[in-house]
């Protein structure tokens, strides 16, 4: 299955440590297009969750629409590669550009690029 970047979709995050987001949760598909392309077996996606606290660059709130029912927070410090089996293969929403384009903003200051 071929994801396109920015689409929100449920993951099977089981196996998680400490603070990491566990259990099905929806997270945005947030790896290169070019790579999803290539239908690569790994996805780089960032978890999303109602405990809402808002905080940029941290979090950055995503208002509900289409399948995701609940206003959340896209979790700018909880970006993993995770093995693309784990993605529940039914598409909840999709962001606008102008919201992939502040996740964007939002990983260049946790990452310190760009500073």
């Amino acid at each position: 299955m071929v994801f396109r970047r920015g689409d929100i979709y449920l993951v099977k995050f089981s196996g998680s440590r400490g603070i990491e987001p566990g259990k099905v949760r929806p997270a945005i598909i947030f790896q290169s297009q070019e790579l999803l392309d290539l239908e690569y077996p790994t996805v780089i996606v960032i978890s999303l969750t109602t405990h809402l606290k808002g905080g940029f660059p941290l979090r950055v709130r995503i208002r509900k629409r289409d399948k995701l029912e609940k206003d959340s927070d896209a979790m700018i410090d909880q970006v993993r590669a995770i093995d693309a089996r784990r993605i529940i293969p039914e598409r909840l929403a999709s962001l606008k550009e102008s919201e992939v384009k502040i996740i964007e903003e939002a990983l260049l200051v946790v990452l310190g690029i760009g500073l």
